[in-house]
């Protein structure tokens, strides 16, 4: 039973991201080709990549349950969907086709980009090919197209190892290029780092004053009494 629940988690959160990729590549779709703005509709994209996947993992498990029950659902060594009764296949029909669409988007945005520098000199034409590189190489760990060497794992070794050194940095790679390099967010990070660092000042300062004892605080006051009485008597003899 626990490895039955924790097969499912792991098929439900994975179906999860790859909704999640494919509103992201509909959203630049949207954001660049049709330079249409539907953030109004993100309830619609929480419905879609949090409701579809608990759809297909109930339909998964209803399938097993029906023939050979819940057991037949993971595999005998690991915690994962069975080869035997094509809830591999399954999952990887549904991997495939997002996979395709997120493709055929990207084909469109970077088209679209590199349109916007117009091939009127020869230079152009170089520069309008390394903007597409470079949108190519920032749009591809978002869209998760890396999952394709997965896919493709079973035909050679070779595309297994690409794909487990891709995909174990896809997450650094969307924080390192969608993360550190936007500027909103950056100016957001360093007001809340300016806010963190003026606090611990005041704190400070506030503790070495508390920490003051009462003698150091009137030996500073009669000091304090005396120098402005000096300056009386001087301002009076002037």
């Amino acid at each position: 039973a626990a490895c039955v629940t924790i097969a499912a988690l792991i098929q439900y959160f994975f179906m999860a991201a790859f909704c999640w990729m494919l509103i992201e590549a509909i959203y630049l779709y949207f954001f660049v080709v049709k330079v249409y703005n539907i953030n109004t509709k993100m309830h619609m994209y929480h419905v879609i990549s949090w409701g579809l996947p608990v759809i297909m993992v109930a339909i998964s498990l209803s399938i097993v349950a029906g023939k050979e029950g819940l057991q037949s659902y993971t595999s005998d060594k690991y915690c994962w969907l069975s080869s035997t009764n094509n809830l591999t296949w399954i999952f990887a029909a549904f991997v495939a086709f997002i996979e395709v669409l997120n493709i055929l988007i990207l084909v469109r945005v970077i088209k679209e980009i590199t349109n916007l520098v117009q091939p009127i000199a020869e230079d152009n034409h170089f520069q309008q090919i390394r903007l597409g590189i470079k949108a190519c190489l920032v749009i591809i760990p978002l869209l998760g197209v890396t999952w394709l060497f997965g896919l493709l794992s079973p035909v050679h070794k070779a595309f297994a190892y690409i794909f487990t050194i891709l995909n174990s940095t896809q997450g650094f790679l969307i924080f390192a290029l969608h993360s550190m390099r936007n500027t909103q967010i950056k100016e957001r990070f360093k007001r809340k780092m300016n806010i963190v660092f003026l606090s611990s000042i005041k704190d400070t300062s506030i503790r070495k004053s508390s920490q003051v004892k009462p003698s150091e605080i009137d030996i500073a006051w009669s000091v304090e009494l005396q120098s402005c009485a000096e300056f009386e008597s001087k301002y009076r003899t002037t």
